[in-house]
């Protein structure tokens, strides 16, 4: 077993979400045989593992990982509960998976049907949800927007947060009488990214279908359907596509 981060080995024993790990790291919460840890990215040795202390106890033991797909219907959350008691992903798993605390990789929207990636891995849901992967959507829209239209919306456009979108790809798939498809790859995912790049150009979105994240595909899985995705295979795939781009 090799030397891993800190925060990676905080991450993995699911003390709290990354980003709240490395604030405790550096308020001085970490400590390894009496010694504060002030370094997310300080390296562990397998030995010292158990020496940690978090807050003055050992870290628990870390649970099996779990990657899920889902296909996700039109009409629920993408989220874990919901304050008004409407419909959530959560309501489509079974009670063991839940267990395991999984959550969501970034969003679908309520009208939004397809590819939804669940983990309790939030190494890997951070790398992925920073851009890591593309993600792939299929969209159909009223009226058939002109190429100019298209070109402007791939150079990115400012969101109604203020947030200007990254450029991303469009092409077009088909056409029927009165509305159009495209194929719309994104790395980002901003609250109704796609809804709202369309409305600037007045072709509304009509459907909208997530089909694939990264080399993870929707093809073959029902609506409302899971996949389970071998956590081996996909950790090596990943440690591949990360050393690829000079990340660890």
């Amino acid at each position: 077993m090799e030397k891993i981060k800190l925060i990676k080995l905080l991450t993995d024993r699911r003390v709290d979400s990354r980003r709240k790990i490395k604030e405790m790291i550096l308020e001085g919460d970490v400590t390894l045989r009496g010694e504060v840890l002030r370094e997310p990215a300080r390296l562990i040795a397998p030995e010292e593992m158990e020496q940690i202390r978090f807050r003055g106890r050992r870290l628990p033991l870390p649970p099996p990982t779990v990657y899920l797909l889902l296909n996700k219907p039109r009409g629920y959350l993408t989220t874990l509960k919901d304050p008004h008691g409407r419909p959530t992903i959560m309501d489509l798993l079974p009670k063991e998976v839940k267990k395991l605390k999984v959550f969501p990789v970034g969003r679908l929207d309520l009208q939004s049907d397809g590819l939804v990636l669940l983990t309790n891995d939030g190494d890997a849901a951070d790398w992925i949800l920073r851009g890591g992967w593309e993600k792939v959507y299929f969209v159909k829209v009223s009226g058939f927007p002109e190429e100019k239209s298209l070109e402007y919306l791939r150079k990115g456009v400012k969101l109604e947060s203020g947030v200007v979108t990254q450029p991303c790809k469009i092409r077009p798939l088909r056409s029927a009488k009165t509305n159009a498809w495209f194929e719309v790859v994104l790395r980002e995912g901003k609250k109704n990214q796609i809804r709202e790049m369309f409305d600037r150009v007045h072709h509304s979105v009509l459907k909208l279908q997530r089909v694939s994240i990264g080399p993870l595909l929707l093809k073959g899985i029902p609506p409302g359907g899971i996949r389970i995705v071998d956590p081996e295979a996909f950790q090596k795939f990943l440690a591949k596509e990360r050393a690829e781009k000079g990340e660890s």
